[in-house]
């Protein structure tokens, strides 16, 4: 998008005139782990920066400024205001959208789930945390029917006006992998990070059929043994649009893949993914698909799902799960001979502390017999998402469901494609309470879609702006077919309520 893109009706001047720099203006959100040290790090840069842990911000730890943000001082323009976001997870991200509240449900469910190494609160002008509500949301999980039918229960259109529903980053997930020492103690013998994973090798793994680091799939892909111990797959326990992500381009990608059952056992048999989704309702048994899901019925979740259908294993493969996108790194890093599925933001190379990431092929690798593999970059996570182009008219646009129906693509096959990518989305709402946050909220956007130093503190996070298609459609949605307004403005959403 063009720098010279104006999304609020209120010149950024006046209203930093106005607050006179005292960040009186809190916007609050959360949701998605995913991106959410990119978002702070953005938040950081574009408006006033949080003081520091105060006594109850979770985690009491300061997440350093993105390299490219050092040497921004407290007089870039948006210094006035205070972003705040908590990494809760995806569905926990949507649920509080659609009630308007940190506590859907009734209680405050979302500071148990706030990852400890961020300060997602500040108290410094007013108590910050718990928060009361939210004035948007973050998921990588797409938008369901059910949470657009939620949030007109509980009268959102007439209350906080349309949904605004919008990629607001790419990125790549990565296949973190511990290969210090594997499941048998014993040390690897690999440089870092060059481990590869074929189609079959992925989706033998995540289907729980390949058990063993010394796999001759495995064995295969790299043209050695790499290990000999136990895999252990760690996966997410809470609901994830990180989890989501992973296992929508597994079910997709390993549809037609066969490989033998175990180490032990040579029946042929196929490597599509077997887990079901955690999130149908009861009332819907006994239809549950094994599909990509926000929460998934692993091996390890219990001996039953939901519809009391045993959850079966013939594979024999160990599965563990842990709390968060921090909970499934610090799980990796410390099991040997672990896999999980993590943001490139939390491994290596972004993090050199963070665990080893495993190089995969693309559709596009295998058709065409490149022998390429692939290491999770923002460069790849564009390829892949470059294959999807956004089509509305001014009728369809409003529609949140429509952005959630052309956003994913779970096979990328153009070249150069990473292949386990997708869109973060940013949830907000059409109206607000207030005059200053319906004009900083587009402000903000107008930073984050076309600013130079947006792209490059996203760079630094190993993630990327969305295509500029996307982008375009993006500034019609709220400038043109639902733009942002507050209780008074004499538009849409004067006898509303907002948020």
């Amino acid at each position: 998008m063009k720098k010279s893109l104006v999304l609020a009706s209120v010149a950024l001047g006046a209203i930093c005139a106005s607050e006179a720099a005292n960040a009186q203006t809190v916007i609050r959100g959360g949701g998605a782990t995913f991106p959410s040290i990119a978002y702070r790090n953005l938040f950081d840069c574009a408006t006033f920066q949080p003081f520091g842990p105060s006594a109850n911000t979770p985690g009491g730890v300061t997440t350093p400024l993105s390299p490219s943000c050092v040497g921004i001082g407290p007089n870039f323009p948006h210094d006035a205001f205070l972003f705040l976001y908590a990494p809760v997870g995806s569905g926990a991200g949507k649920a509080g959208f659609v009630a308007h509240t940190a506590s859907p449900g009734g209680t405050n469910n979302w500071t148990a789930k706030v990852s400890g190494n961020i300060p997602y609160a500040d108290n410094t002008f007013a108590p910050t945390w718990p928060y009361a509500s939210i004035q948007f949301a973050g998921s990588d999980d797409l938008l369901l029917p059910s949470d657009v039918a939620t949030y007109n229960t509980n009268s959102g259109p007439a209350n906080w006006g349309n949904i605004l529903f919008m990629p607001a980053v790419i990125g790549p997930v990565a296949i973190s992998i511990n290969p210090t020492k594997d499941g048998s103690g014993a040390t690897w013998a690999v440089a870092a990070n060059t481990i590869k994973l074929s189609r079959k090798s992925l989706c033998g793994i995540f289907s729980g059929h390949i058990t063993k680091w010394n796999n001759a799939s495995i064995t295969a892909d790299n043209g050695t043994t790499v290990g000999t111990g136990q895999i252990t797959v760690v996966h997410r326990s809470d609901g994830s649009g990180t989890n989501f992500l992973t296992t929508n381009a597994l079910a997709n990608q390993c549809r037609t893949v066969f490989g033998t059952n175990s180490e032990t056992d040579t029946t042929l048999t196929l490597y599509s993914f077997p887990w079901t989704d955690n999130g149908v309702a009861v009332a819907q048994c006994p239809a549950l698909p094994a599909v990509g899901a926000n929460k998934n019925n692993w091996p390890d979740t219990g001996a039953t799902d939901q519809c009391t259908h045993t959850i079966s294993n013939p594979g024999g493969g160990v599965f563990v799960a842990a709390q968060g996108n921090s909970g499934v790194a610090s799980s990796v890093t410390t099991t040997n001979g672990a896999i999980g599925y993590n943001t490139a933001d939390v491994v290596q190379p972004i993090v050199a502390a963070g665990p080893q990431t495993a190089q995969l092929q693309s559709q596009y690798d295998i058709d065409n017999s490149t022998g390429a593999y692939h290491l999770p970059t923002a460069a790849g996570a564009q390829a892949a998402m470059s294959a999807v182009t956004p089509v509305f008219d001014d009728t369809t646009r409003a529609n949140p469901l429509n952005w959630a129906a052309q956003g994913t693509v779970p096979n990328p096959a153009l070249p150069g494609s990473y292949p386990i990518a997708g869109f973060s989305w940013f949830l907000f709402y059409q109206c607000y309470a207030a005059a200053d946050v319906a004009a900083t909220i587009p402000q903000y956007l107008n930073f984050h879609y076309a600013n130079a130093l947006s792209a490059k503190v996203l760079g630094d996070n190993g993630m990327a702006v969305p295509p500029a298609p996307w982008v375009n459609e993006i500034q019609k949605l709220i400038t043109t077919t639902s733009p942002i307004g507050h209780n008074g403005d004499g538009g849409v959403c004067n006898a509303k309520s907002g948020a």
